[in-house]
């Protein structure tokens, strides 16, 4: 889900979980849990938007399902 923005919106991150999934041969489902764990509510509770922690969500995917 590599991008040049460390937190990514989780709307970009869920167009990217099939292509994702595919290319590491898992299930889409367990590619959308990542992206649902690595996924931030607004900052202080009111400011800002949803954000996806982009690096985290990198690396949890390459330890639950190995690097492509």
């Amino acid at each position: 889900m590599t991008g040049p923005d460390p937190d990514g919106s989780p709307a970009h991150a869920a167009i990217r979980v099939r292509r994702v999934a595919g290319a590491r041969g898992v299930d889409p489902d367990a590619v959308r849990a990542l992206v649902d764990d690595a996924t931030s509510g607004r900052d202080l509770g009111s400011i800002g938007a949803p954000h996806v922690r982009v690096p985290g969500l990198d690396l949890a995917l390459d330890r639950g399902f190995g690097r492509v």
